[in-house]
């Protein structure tokens, strides 16, 4: 597989090599999947990353 991504300041050209199974790939909206950092490492590591729910950050509460 060749993945061609823009990481905010450039392109990145990512390449992985599949022995076994198969990837669960994000659906395509607008011409492109939509990916966040962590979850592009779970794709590509092989690991089920639709079934990883994000922890909730909680927003900063004003002070003073």
């Amino acid at each position: 597989m060749k993945l061609l991504a823009w990481d905010g300041s450039g392109m990145v050209l990512v390449t992985k090599w599949l022995h076994q199974g198969r990837l669960t790939w994000p659906p395509i909206r607008d011409g492109a999947a939509h990916l966040s950092a962590t979850q592009l490492a779970m794709l590509l590591e092989g690991l089920e990353w639709t079934r990883v729910s994000p922890m909730p950050v909680k927003q900063p509460a004003v002070v003073g």
